[in-house]
This record gives C-alpha cells, sequence and structure tokens, in this order.
C-alpha cells in the first residue's frame, strides 16, 4: 500500500478529495493532509509519502516552490498537482520539478482521480524508489502530451478553454484550427521487436517521437504522440491555409520529410495515413477513424507508403473460406504432386482477394483454411509439421505478422514449396539431380503433351541419357512413369468425386476419354467408375 497526502487550503476541497475513490482500492492509504506547502513539508519529512497530491494556489508557500522542495529534498515521491484554466505556466513549472500529472479543478471527479492514481501506481511499481532519485520530467511530460492527443483522437470532451490550457501546459506546437491527424506506422513492427531488446525498442521509440516533434517544432504546427505498437499520431495544424491544394501539399511535404529523417538516421520504413481536415478539435476522432480505415489499404498497396482520400478496403466482407471445389483441386494437385497446378490455384485465390480489396481480418478463414489443408496432407503422407516451417514460431503466429497481401501470398507459395521438395526428399531423396528435375517437370504438366525428348530438352540432356537414368534409378521406363502419374491424378480426382470422365481424362493428359478408359481398366482391372464405386462404397 503506498501512501498519499493531500494538500489544499480549502478543507471542502481537501474532503471532497477523500471522499472521492476508494483509495484503498486504489493501492494508496491517506496519510494526512496540509493546507499550504509549509505545512505539506512537516508532514512529508514525518510520513514520506509516496504520492503528493497538491492544490497550486495557496497561501504561504503555493504549489509550484512546494514541487521544487519535492524535487530537491524527496525526489522518490510523486506529484499530481491541481490546476485552473489560467495556472499553466505554473503547472508547466511543477512539471519541470517532477510533478507526473496534473488535473483540472473544475471538471475533477472519481474517475478522473482513480485514473491518475493507477497511473502514478503503474509509476511507482515500475520504477522502484532510489536513494539517488530519479528524475522523469522529460519523459513524464512526453507522456502527457501522448494522454491529452489520445484523448482528442478518442472523442474525449474538452471546451475550447480546456484544450488551449493543454496545449500551453504542455508546450504543443498547435493551433485549435484546421487540424489534420496523421497515423504513422512503422513497417515491419513486429518482426523489428522480435529482434530486439526491450531498452533498444524503447530506445527507438523516444527517438522516433524526437525527429517528428523536431521537424513538427520547425514547422511550428505539429505535435506527435505513441498510441501503442507501430501505432505514432501526428496533429499538423494549418491555421492560415485557405486551400485544400495547399493543405495536402502542406501536409504532403511533412510527412514526406518525416519518412526521409526515418530512413536516415534510424534506417526506419514507415507508412502513413493522413486523415480529412478538421475544421475544430471536435472532427478529430471522426477524421482520425477514417485515417485507421485508410491504413488496411496497406494490406494490398505495400509499405512505405502514403493513404489519404479514401480507403479501397472492404472492412464489412469476408471469405467464407475454401470453397468445396477448390479445396478438392489443391487436394488432387498435392496427391498428384502437381505443383505448378497448386501454386496456379493459390495465385487465383490471391487475385480474388486482390479484386476483391479485402482486409488481413476478411481474408483470415480463407488463409486458415489453407494451412489446414497443407497440415493434413503433410500428416497424410507421415512427415513431421516441424519440417515444414524455418523456425519455431507457430504459424498462426507468423501469419498475424505479415502487413500486406504479398508477403502472405509468398509466405504461403512457400510453403507448398516445401511440401513438395520433403515429398521428393522422403520418395526420392537418392535420384539424381537430373532424375529429380524431369520427375518435377513430369509432375507440373501432366495434363499437357509432353515427351521423352521434350523434358530432356528442358533439362538440358539428350533424350537417350534421360532414358537410362529412368530406367536405372526410377526402375521403370520414362513412358510407363508418365503414364503412372496420370493414373495416380485420375484416382484423386476420382477419390474427390469428379464424375465426368472426358474432364478428368484432359485434365490428366490422355488424348480422349476412351483410351483413359482403356489405360485405367488395364493398370487396375477395373472401370474408373467401378473405381469410384469402390472408394465411395470404403
Amino acid at each position: 500500500m503506498y501512501k498519499a497526502l493531500l494538500v489544499d487550503d480549502e478543507l471542502l476541497v481537501r474532503t471532497n478529495l477523500k471522499l472521492m475513490p476508494e483509495w484503498r482500492e486504489q493501492g494508496f492509504a491517506l496519510c494526512g493532509e496540509a493546507a499550504n506547502g509549509a505545512e505539506a513539508l512537516e508532514v512529508i519529512e514525518r510520513e514520506r509519502p509516496d504520492l503528493i497530491v497538491s492544490d497550486l494556489r495557496m497561501p504561504v508557500m503555493d504549489g509550484l516552490q512546494l514541487s521544487a522542495e519535492i524535487a530537491r529534498r524527496y525526489p522518490g515521491s510523486k506529484m499530481i498537482v491541481l490546476s485552473n484554466y489560467d495556472d499553466f505556466d505554473y503547472v508547466k513549472g511543477t512539471l519541470q520539478n517532477g510533478a507526473v500529472d496534473y488535473l483540472l479543478k473544475h471538471r475533477l471527479n472519481a474517475a478522473e482521480l482513480a485514473a491518475a492514481l493507477a497511473r502514478v501506481k503503474a509509476l511507482l511499481e515500475a520504477r522502484p524508489r532510489r536513494a539517488d532519485g530519479e528524475r522523469t520530467d522529460a519523459n513524464q511530460r512526453l507522456a502527457l502530451r501522448t494522454r491529452f492527443i489520445t484523448q482528442l483522437i478518442a472523442g474525449f470532451h474538452y471546451s475550447p478553454e480546456e484544450i488551449g490550457h493543454h496545449i500551453r501546459t504542455l508546450d504543443l506546437k498547435l493551433d485549435t484550427r484546421q487540424l489534420i491527424p496523421v497515423i504513422l506506422s512503422i513497417d515491419d513492427y513486429r518482426s523489428r521487436q522480435s529482434r530486439s531488446t526491450l531498452k533498444a525498442a524503447e530506445l527507438e521509440r523516444f527517438s522516433i517521437l524526437n525527429i517528428v516533434e523536431e521537424i513538427a517544432g520547425e514547422l511550428g504546427n505539429g505535435a506527435v504522440g505513441h498510441i501503442g505498437g507501430d501505432r505514432f499520431v501526428i496533429l499538423f495544424s494549418f491555421p492560415n491555409v485557405r486551400s485544400e491544394t495547399a493543405l495536402a501539399l502542406a501536409v504532403g511535404e511533412a510527412v514526406s520529410r518525416i519518412a526521409s529523417c526515418l530512413r536516415t538516421f534510424l534506417n526506419l520504413s514507415a507508412s502513413f495515413s493522413i486523415g480529412p481536415t478538421c475544421m475544430t478539435p471536435a472532427h478529430i476522432p471522426h477524421s482520425y477513424k477514417q485515417a485507421e480505415k485508410q491504413m488496411l489499404d496497406r494490406f494490398h498497396l505495400g509499405k512505405n507508403v502514403v493513404l489519404r482520400n479514401a480507403s479501397i478496403v472492404q472492412e464489412t466482407e469476408a471469405l467464407a473460406g475454401l470453397e468445396i471445389g477448390t479445396e478438392k483441386d489443391m487436394l488432387a494437385c498435392l496427391k498428384t504432386r502437381d505443383a505448378a497446378g497448386l501454386l496456379s490455384i493459390l495465385d487465383g485465390l490471391f487475385a480474388r482477394i486482390k479484386t476483391a480489396a479485402l482486409s488481413m481480418a476478411g481474408s483470415q478463414l480463407l488463409f486458415n483454411d489453407l494451412l489446414s489443408l497443407l497440415h493434413r496432407a503433410i500428416r497424410e503422407h507421415g512427415l513431421e509439421l516441424g519440417a515444414l516451417y524455418a523456425d519455431a514460431v507457430p504459424p498462426h503466429e507468423r501469419l498475424a505478422a505479415f502487413e500486406t497481401l504479398e508477403e502472405v501470398k509468398a509466405w504461403f507459395r512457400s510453403l507448398f514449396a516445401r511440401y513438395f521438395d520433403l515429398l521428393q526428399a522422403d520418395e526420392g531423396g537418392n535420384y539424381s539431380g537430373y532424375t529429380a528435375e524431369a520427375i518435377r517437370y513430369i509432375r507440373s504438366h501432366l495434363a499437357d503433351s509432353i515427351s521423352l525428348t521434350e523434358v530432356a530438352e528442358r533439362i538440358g540432356i539428350s533424350g537417350a541419357y534421360l532414358s537410362t537414368l529412368f530406367k536405372n534409378e526410377v526402375k521403370i521406363g520414362f513412358a510407363e512413369y508418365l503414364s503412372d502419374a496420370r493414373l495416380e491424378r485420375a484416382k484423386a480426382y476420382l477419390e474427390d468425386g469428379r464424375e465426368d470422365m472426358k474432364d478428368i481424362a484432359a485434365l490428366c493428359g490422355f488424348n480422349s476419354a476412351s483410351y483413359f478408359f482403356k489405360t485405367f481398366k488395364k493398370k487396375t482391372g477395373m472401370t474408373p467408375s467401378e473405381f469410384a464405386r469402390g472408394r465411395s462404397s470404403t
């Protein structure tokens, strides 16, 4: 339990403060009260409170003087000050002396005070008191700025006077007219975080804030806050710019400069989403939501982009997952080692996502179905699932870390390619390079009219040499292997419920349905229809 001291020259205010929150539920026990700074110092010397909640305007010794003494004599104690509209110079002074928060007296209520106590408790728990003290005014000023900006974009109600008070108190270079919120999102954030230490990540965050603050300060019209993870929000204000074209140009130039500095000094790529112009602070939440929606476009447009004006992503639509026909086609390709056919289907699926302009969330069911399909195929062949992935990161976590559709597509293509490599290693690990390459080509072109000579030319050897290799390594001739591979694919299609024999014959590379029928019966002892019925009954 942390100790708290109340300081105010009005008894009624102190009484209200004592009754407002459930202090003990917030982790604090009241250890005393005082009517001015001088009395407070006597109590502080005796009780050594962790927190002092103090008014600014008091006789004998005011809150600003008290904050200076606390910073000098009791640096481990935290301080919250209570202020009025016109106290911003006093508040700035207390913040410079180490006060961790300030609250406007006229809107003080139990919820406001409880929230402030929670923030102080987090500070006390995160940064234990040290013998030599710990000055956190710079970091705390940054946290207070971020809180104010976050409340603005969240729609927290402020009167014009309150907004002016906070802007002056926090030294924000911001006007309340023609405001433009801009989301700054660091590209590849999750992968960077996984490779960096907590200290390095914190240093990077402060470096980003400092770069943006410096540029906004030079422009004289901006403020920035970190709202969590990869997201920062910048508020620009251009009160004297009259045309939309000039506004767009000014914001674009500022964003371009920030992006350039992040690349040059921190080797960071960032994407930006610019919200519509807000004539008053009350319009900021709506504009910010539009910027958030636009940021979803990065999934389709890629990284290092600047987004504005409208969003292409359909947030309300979602793919229901793999369609039955598509799933059967993919299963057939997996069973018959048809890498080219499967990748063609995969490319078609991603083209559909791009055409529909779906978000990552809208595509999630389809991605989950693709993983399930792949895992099922791996298990059916008795292979280790771990061999499919390059690291120990769970596949769903890896999938969630991708920021663009192209990254997701490349990952799935690599996984399916790896699946075919594992099958080949498992079934034909002793094949020479030429034979393995010939087999890959055959299985990728079963529907085509191919010959020994054509395949040999493709891999750069003579037909006679390839024929010899096949007989020595595969133990059957090229033509027999090709026929068997086509029959394997036909069986897969029959097992999956295809009934059109002409269609199956064409997909498997047979010249006609009758030739397919004849070959199938000769090899299996039954017709394709009999085979299908038998599998169905089984």
